[in-house]
């Protein structure tokens, strides 16, 4: 990645350099490498000690060209909470390093009513804005959706070359997920005439920080223009993946939020109608641009090398499912479920 001089400076932990943004003598710059689970960005802690003795942390993340724009141009404007921002440039955010937070199983109902309405406050400020139309860098849900069914046509491919994923993708679920990819137009038709607005569109639990007197989102790498059943959608099913357990049900949350939104907006039951008729076509979509998608990653290697599909199935059962165990590195009965609901609700939305 090309870097401005400065960029270069603060990323490689220049003293000096930091000392000119802050605006305060900085003694030394302590450079760290931490690990965050699930995390796809490259990311480096460097930790400030000023001559006064006292610390600041930041967090350099090399990530794409949408999350600094996000930073730079919509942060002021979101009713929400964000990483605090001491520096950016194309694809580099340099934010603040945040405390601990919460663990993803201890949230409490009343953790996930505020972060729900967090995001109601934040689709209600743009519901429907013409001021999105200002942000042109802004990718479309629709656009960035067929990109990954592209992604997971391919990946569909070569679960069919090793034979599904024992236990959790069946061979009857290729099936729907084939005859569903099969007719793009009728799988996005549920999502076409909702109303659009901004969307952060990876909103699981571990991307909320919850401190003692804030609630952060983080990660707006994906943020994009699309409807907002998407993030609601994407973060009850997806939150279990980073090994956390929502305290509401399905219903409980979609009333939650929508109470929210309908605070914002005012009352209106034709919104809720639309809303809950819309989540099961919601969740379909979401599985299927997720998972097939997700193999192609782990299985590249036999996309590229055809003879390695021959060796796989050529594992004992056992051991197959203990390596695609540990490659979703979360329990599997939370992926059972997702597949079970996957099969029921394309059933009923699309007759598959």
């Amino acid at each position: 990645m090309k870097l401005s001089p400065l960029g270069h400076q603060l990323v490689a932990g220049k003293p000096q350099a930091w000392a000119d943004l802050l605006g305060r003598p900085v003694l030394q710059v302590i450079a760290s490498r931490p690990r965050y689970k699930g995390s796809s960005s490259r990311l480096r802690r460097l930790d400030m000690v000023f001559e006064s003795g006292d610390r600041l942390a930041a967090l350099v993340k090399f990530t794409n060209s949408c999350e600094p724009r996000v930073y730079r141009e919509l942060a002021p404007h979101l009713p929400l909470d964000v990483p605090r921002v001491y520096y950016t440039e194309e694809s580099l955010c340099i934010l603040e390093a945040l405390p601990p937070s919460k663990p993803v199983t201890a949230w409490s109902e009343q953790d996930e009513r505020l972060v729900l309405g967090d995001l109601a406050r934040m689709h209600a400020r743009f519901w429907r804005s013409s001021k999105l139309d200002d942000y042109t860098w802004l990718t479309r849900l629709q656009d960035e959706l067929n990109a990954r069914l592209d992604k997971a046509e391919r990946g569909l491919q070569l679960l069919r070359q090793v034979g599904g994923w024992p236990g959790l993708i069946t061979p009857h679920v290729l099936g729907v997920m084939e005859a569903l990819l099969a007719d793009r137009a009728r799988l996005l038709a549920p999502l076409a005439d909702l109303p659009s607005t901004l969307i952060h569109c990876d909103t699981w639990q571990p991307n909320w920080a919850l401190l003692d007197d804030r609630r952060v989102l983080l990660d707006w790498q994906s943020a994009a223009r699309g409807p907002a059943v998407w993030d609601v959608v994407y973060f009850l099913e997806m939150s279990g993946e980073g090994g956390g357990s929502l305290p509401l049900g399905e219903a409980q949350a979609l009333n939650a939020y929508l109470d929210a939104l309908e605070a914002e907006r005012g009352q209106s039951d034709e919104l809720r109608r639309q809303f809950f008729a819309t989540v099961p076509a919601v969740s379909v979509i979401n599985t299927l641009t997720r998972w097939p998608a997700y193999a192609l990653d782990y299985l590249r290697p036999v996309e590229r090398f055809p003879v390695l599909a021959r060796m796989w199935q050529g594992l004992p059962r056992r051991l197959r499912r203990r390596i695609e165990g540990w490659i979703v590195w979360a329990d599997l009965e939370y992926y059972r479920q997702a597949f079970a609901r996957f099969e029921e609700r394309a059933q009923t939305v699309y007759g598959v």
